[in-house]
């Protein structure tokens, strides 16, 4: 079945270009362009391919839009992209609406690079051209640009009428990299509080691209992916977009909070409250033996625990009470350290003298 299939391939390629040799001789006099109007074909050949490469790098950078709308907009500083996600809503263009943008991009630009054929008045041809509607259709490893805009040439006894012109750029994944922008987007479904790092470097693996990430503010990420297997310019395709994620705070953690991030919120807090560990110092105490030692000591501080060294006596509570009788083996001076320790991490330490006769 194949090598028939293959077969009725080869025989109708061959009735093709039998076909092409019967009829080029009325192809290249339809096509025949008097000497004088060439230039003027050129030039236009010229600006569409010029702005179509423009086109390609701009819109590639704001995420495949050329004007980017408002509801999916993200400005900062210098940064001017689109978002592809927000919190857990994918809202990224299709691959249709890029095409229509970088039509979009040609119509707009075309006629800034045509400068209304003034090159050519100065020479005597007069160029005259009506409204510009483009189609651009990315392809596997190409872009392709159709140009309908009807064109009268007049130089002289030559004239000319063209109306449609056809630029294709090639060697350009557009589609490549925005499927691989796809394929990372859809990955924040699974886990819409975060970026999969390690699907960023397996797609970028399958695909032969590299991506770059940066963080924006308190929600937003840039994506920027880099295709060095495009280049226009002699410049590797830049396809940037913007995700912005969840705002989580101390009073709106996430779900399952890890315990560190659930530190950061404790130490937040507690520095916005200006808290701190307190104890205050104690004087030297004199006792004698027998006789019941009791000295309150002031601490302000939460979830308190203490060290006495040498523990001569146990301290509790808030309002740590040293309750202490001395033995004849206590008869002299002992240097007393007392350690407090709160529930986040902070300790204090005081030393004092307890004076037995």
């Amino acid at each position: 079945m194949i090598i028939a299939i293959v077969l009725v391939g080869l025989f109708s390629l061959i009735f093709y270009f039998n076909s092409l040799e019967t009829e080029t001789p009325k192809v290249q006099q339809a096509l025949e362009i008097p000497s004088e109007i060439v230039p003027v074909k050129a030039f236009v050949d010229t600006c569409i391919k010029s702005v179509a490469e423009d086109s390609i790098v701009l819109t590639s950078l704001q995420g495949g839009y050329f004007e980017v709308p408002k509801s999916v907009e993200f400005l900062n500083d210098d940064i001017y992209t689109s978002y592809y996600f927000i919190e857990d809503l994918i809202v990224m263009p299709s691959l249709d609406i890029i095409e229509q943008e970088l039509a979009k991009s040609m119509n707009a630009l075309l006629p800034f690079c045509l400068e209304n054929f003034s090159s050519f008045a100065q020479q005597g041809i007069k160029v005259e051209n009506k409204d510009i509607t483009a189609k651009a259709s990315i392809l596997n490893n190409e872009v392709l640009f159709e140009v309908s805009m009807p064109t009268s040439i007049n130089s002289g006894d030559s004239f000319l009428e063209l109306n449609k012109f056809i630029t294709t750029i090639p060697d350009v994944r557009l589609k490549t990299v925005y499927e691989a922008s796809r394929n990372f987007t859809e990955t924040h479904l699974k886990n819409p509080e975060g970026i999969c790092i390690s699907c960023m470097i397996n797609i970028g693996e399958e695909n032969d691209i590299y991506f770059y990430s940066e963080r924006l503010d308190n929600s937003s990420f840039i994506f920027v992916i880099i295709d060095n297997n495009t280049q226009i310019d002699s410049i590797p395709l830049l396809f940037s977009f913007t995700n912005k994620y969840k705002i989580y705070s101390c009073s709106n953690p996430p779900p399952d909070p890890d315990p560190f991030y659930l530190e950061d919120c404790i130490e937040k807090q507690i520095e916005n409250t200006e808290y701190k560990l307190l104890i205050e110092q104690v004087p030297d105490l004199k006792g004698s033996v027998g006789a019941l030692i009791n000295y309150k000591i002031k601490v302000i501080g939460v979830d308190l625990t203490y060290e006495v060294n040498p523990p001569l006596f146990k301290l509790e509570g808030k309002e740590p009470t040293i309750s202490f009788t001395p033995s004849e083996e206590n008869i002299g001076n002992n240097t007393i350290w007392v350690s407090v320790n709160d529930g986040f991490g902070n300790r204090k330490t005081i030393s004092f003298n307890l004076i037995i006769q």
